[in-house]
């Protein structure tokens, strides 16, 4: 509603969005980029100046255009961290398998010492059980 009565106290400011975004949104990318705060509000004073725009709103709108940056590089830094995050997922997968097919061997060997051990075991305690029956 606000946008709205902005445009009845502008006449000047016509809705031609097609002709002036791509304009608008290379100013907003210069400005944008802009490192040094005072020149940064200049630009934004003149470029707002040359527009069909009035400062207040043409601020606004910029102000909404930083936000949508901000939240974009969020946004990537996110799917970045995101990435990396599978490409770790996925190597420690693979890592496991390979140390499972080394290992099994190892695995194997274990379970048959183990089984022997329990052989033996066994055996020793028949013959502890048989020298004592017999005498």
């Amino acid at each position: 509603m606000t946008h709205i009565s902005n445009l009845e106290n502008h006449p000047k400011q016509e809705v031609s969005t097609a002709k002036e975004l791509p304009n608008l949104l290379s100013d907003f990318s210069e400005i944008y980029k802009t490192k040094n705060l005072l020149e940064k509000e200049y630009l934004l004073i003149n470029k707002a100046k040359n527009s069909n725009w009035s400062l207040e709103d043409y601020r606004r709108m910029f102000d909404l255009y930083c936000e949508v940056k901000s939240q974009s590089h969020l946004i990537y830094y996110l799917k970045y961290l995101i990435q990396i995050i599978q490409a770790c997922g996925f190597i420690a997968i693979i890592f496991a398998a390979i140390n499972f097919y080394w290992s099994a061997a190892d695995r194997q060997r274990k379970h048959l010492f183990e089984n022997w051990d329990v052989i033996a075991l066994n055996n020793n305690s028949d013959k502890k059980n048989n020298y004592g029956k017999s005498w």
